[in-house]
């Protein structure tokens, strides 16, 4: 094997060492056309990344989707200091909803003013007593168009341009917020909302927050990583290789269609951060060689024969936690675990050959020296965790067990949840419009129940209304449950004749299909109202029910007990079905806890048998094994002590840490396991790898904590929640890596010979 690998090798140093020009000016060009990629940015502010692709329960919601595409509307809630119902408030709900209505693209808007004839009337009489009577006393509109209290309105206002039209939904939405609303009354206070509003000032935030971390990253890691190396090129090398990196990942993301959505967001976080760390080890192999020799070429050509190895099965690792994550089948993340895979690749294929030849041409022996080794805070450190894994092993075993089971608890209050309103930030309109109706109206957790009719079946039929009726009533009286909207507002009324009236006469109803009959009779605006709960063909009936809650389990919970109860109200010859967004990320949310058990077992198994065939030494394999168990806990334990919810992004971080943490034990038993051969005794080669690889295990670890770590200044949940357990974790790895993992090898290796 060694053999067939000589001629690469040498072929490898011909190329940093005679072709530099060539090779930067390969790396010039390909950064060149990323950057074609680059300007194909764009934010992808729909939930549809986040659901499993082609799988029945996506089909049935985009199916959905189609069929009712009313999800789409804008709500306006107006909210008055005293009540809606004066006259001056009246007035001005009626010009407000009538300017709305006029804006381009808007087909309509229904409101306290207009939902029906008799509101009209009211409105057109000034009898604004009358006109809070009707609402307020009307299951139908009451927490529907006007709150309980009496104070706030909500205008509906209906727009079909937004599903297929991004650019005009921006413009629709900026429009009523600076043309309409900064106009209006100054004691009305506005509060908008609805999924298009959602979407734009998700992808709004998420542009800003990457403009905004992006420059934060390139200072805070250029600041930190000069206070490392205290020289210039110290900063320049690692920061044109992430830099590069990024470049070309993100350009194959977006030229293959791609957009940024709120797992991918963190890509850029990961690569950067990643691939700045790790280049770090053959820098420090580097410069030990150059430092002591001052021969530059000797010292190139040492470092690259003994740390690609190494920095190609961390690389390994790193990608096997990744695709791990592949197995959840969530498309979101499987393009991130794709990309930051590539990303770890084009990092490991950069580091072999343009940071040689910077260092090469950057580097001379003053500046090298000028780097403190031995010295400095990280020389006393390491000597320190020298010592105490040397002299006190037993009792750094003890206090990891103890640890260990401290964060296992921790781990065991671990809560799922999927409210993406929730890592909005607080000061954020869109949340607390969202928050306002949640509280003032029906709410904004919807939960959709389709009731369809076999063929040949009326759906509209009396005994079908009326078995649809009692569904209704049952959903209304689950925990959880605010209300319910349906087409049932148009029904009852007919319903209510009919068992009024005498037997004869319902007969003719029933001949007359009257219900169809006064369906088609209503006016336009209640034709559109009706289009929302009936399909075009009346063979769909569907019921929005709201909710309260947004947690999975409780509508996880709701869900099967409607879908159970409401097979046996309906009977055989109706069809129901539960979906909606809210269930589909419920569900999702459900599965989390064992899809990530089970890509957690499945990078452990390919990372530690990729570590099993390069050492081919069981007792290596196992001692590796246990210092990287206690990351995996800190990162669970402090998710659960911190009451962090388990998430997609955060779903994913457990598989990423553990090919983190399994990066610095691979650098350290590599060059113990070469040490040993050489003749050393356990603590002398334990020690000597402390000291060598020591000092690049503390800079890539802090890199990453701090890279990590920037995440926080997110002004989403999800992703500073991200960047503090993915930071924290690689602390409590730094630490499993220089102390634990020395402890557990001398232990192992006890009166072993080399």
């Amino acid at each position: 094997m060694r053999s067939m690998m000589e001629p690469l090798r040498r072929l490898h140093l011909r190329l940093i060492l005679h072709r530099q020009g060539v090779l930067l000016s390969v790396v010039f060009l390909l950064t060149l056309l990323s950057g074609f990629g680059l300007a194909r940015f764009g934010v992808d502010v729909t939930s549809r990344p986040f659901f499993p692709a082609g799988a029945p329960e996506t089909q049935l919601l985009e199916w959905f989707q189609e069929t009712f595409p009313s999800q789409e509307n804008l709500l306006l809630a107006v909210e008055f200091p005293d009540t809606v119902f004066t006259n001056e408030a009246v007035r001005h709900l009626k010009t407000v909803t009538e300017e709305l209505a006029g804006l381009p693209g808007v087909s309509s808007v229904w409101s306290l003013v207009n939902v029906d004839t008799l509101a009209e009337h009211l409105v057109a009489s000034g009898n604004t007593w009358g006109l809070e009577r009707y609402m307020l006393d009307n299951p139908r509109y009451r927490k529907t168009l006007v709150s309980e209290n009496g104070r706030s309105a909500l205008l509906l206002i209906s727009a079909p341009v937004l599903h297929e039209h991004p650019q005009q939904t921006r413009d629709l939405v900026r429009s009523i917020r600076q043309g309409v609303l900064e106009a209006e009354r100054a004691d009305a206070t506005y509060h908008l909302s609805g999924l298009p509003v959602i979407q734009l000032d998700f992808s709004e935030l998420l542009l800003k927050d990457q403009k905004t971390f992006g420059l934060l990253a390139v200072c805070f890691l250029s600041a930190f990583m000069y206070r490392l190396f205290r020289t210039p090129w110290g900063v320049a090398v690692p920061m044109l290789c992430g830099g590069v990196s990024l470049c070309w990942t993100l350009g194959l993301f977006f030229a293959t269609g791609h957009k940024i959505n709120l797992v991918s967001s963190v890509l850029s976080l990961v690569v950067m951060v990643i691939s700045v760390a790790n280049c770090i080890h053959l820098i420090n192999y580097f410069l030990h060689r150059f430092r002591r020799d001052g021969d530059k070429h000797g010292a190139l050509k040492e470092a690259l024969a003994y740390a690609l190895a190494p920095c190609l099965l961390a690389t390994v690792t790193t990608v096997l936690g990744f695709l791990s994550l592949a197995a959840a089948g969530v498309p979101a993340v499987v393009d991130f675990v794709l990309f930051a895979s590539l990303g770890m690749v084009i990092s490991f294929l950069l580091t072999g050959t343009l940071v040689p030849v910077l260092l090469f041409r950057w580097v001379s022996l003053p500046s090298a020296r000028k780097v403190p080794i031995e010295s400095g805070w990280v020389g006393w450190f390491l000597r320190r965790a020298r010592g105490v894994t040397e002299q006190h092993g037993g009792k750094v075993l003890l206090a990891s067990l103890g640890v260990f089971v401290f964060l296992v608890w921790g781990a065991t209050r671990i809560h799922t949840t999927m409210d993406v309103m929730a890592s909005f930030p607080g000061d954020s309109p869109a949340r607390a419009a969202a928050l306002f109706l949640q509280e003032q109206f029906i709410g904004a957790h919807v939960l959709e129940v389709l009731v369809s009719g076999a063929e040949g079946e009326d759906l509209l039929s009396l005994e079908n209304l009326e078995r649809i009726e009692a569904l209704d009533r049952f959903m209304n009286l689950q925990h959880g449950v605010n209300r319910s909207l349906s087409a049932l507002l148009f029904a009852r009324p007919y319903l209510e004749n009919y068992a009024q009236a005498p037997e004869d006469l319902r007969h003719i109803m029933e001949l007359d299909r009257s219900l169809r009959s006064s369906l088609a009779r209503q006016q336009p605006s209640q034709r559109e109202l009706l289009q929302v709960f009936l399909d075009t063909e009346l063979d769909t009936f569907r019921v929005s029910l709201f909710l309260n809650t947004a947690d999975s389990r409780e509508v996880n919970r709701l869900a099967e007990q409607i879908r159970v109860e409401g097979a046996r109200i309906l009977g055989p010859n109706l069809r129901l079905e539960v979906t909606g967004e809210l269930l589909l990320f419920s569900r999702i949310s459900g599965r989390l806890v064992g899809d990530l058990l089970l890509s957690l077992a499945q990078a452990f198994g390919l990372i530690f048998l990729a570590i099993g065939l390069l050492f081919r030494s069981a007792r290596i394999l196992l001692v590796s094994l246990i210092p990287n168990l206690l990351p995996q806990a800190a990162f669970f334990g402090f998710m659960g002590w911190a009451g962090i919810p388990l998430t997609v992004p955060t779903s994913m971080l457990a598989c990423i840490v553990l090919g983190l943490s399994v990066d610095d034990s691979v650098h350290f038993l590599h060059n113990y396991r070469a040490r040993r051969s050489a003749g050393a005794a356990s603590r002398e080669a334990a020690g000597g790898a402390m000291t060598t690889v020591g000092r690049a295990m503390v800079f890539t670890s802090l890199i990453l904590t701090v890279g990590f770590w920037l995440g926080m200044l997110s002004p989403f949940d999800l992703i500073a929640q991200f960047g503090f357990l993915a930071g924290t974790s690689v602390l409590v790895a730094l630490w499993s890596d220089l102390i634990l993992l020395p402890a557990c090898v001398l232990h192992a290796e006890k009166g072993r010979k080399p």
